[in-house]
């Protein structure tokens, strides 16, 4: 499976609910993604699900929650201390 955006997908065409596919031109993104589907037999493939990105949060906020408590950890070891570190 394939995870293709509705707006990325190569010429779509819709004729009673269905949509077509086109051969996607050599050099484009597309190429080499649908290098295995057969554009020219006789009998047609179907696309049965498409699929998008699902809109997330930004990766780097994890950072946020591992700093804190990173600094909960330290806090509490620095009770532990008997000789400074620095």
């Amino acid at each position: 499976h394939w995870a293709v955006g509705p707006d990325q997908i190569a010429n779509p065409r819709t004729k009673a609910g269905t949509g077509q596919l086109e051969e996607p031109f050599p050099g484009t993104a597309f190429f080499e993604l649908f290098q295995k589907f057969d554009f020219y037999d006789n009998t047609s493939g179907t696309v049965t699900v498409v699929q998008i990105d699902a809109v997330r949060l930004p990766k780097e906020l994890l950072y946020i929650p591992a700093l804190l408590l990173l600094g909960l950890i330290t806090s509490l070891q620095r009770r532990r201390q008997t000789v400074p570190a620095f």
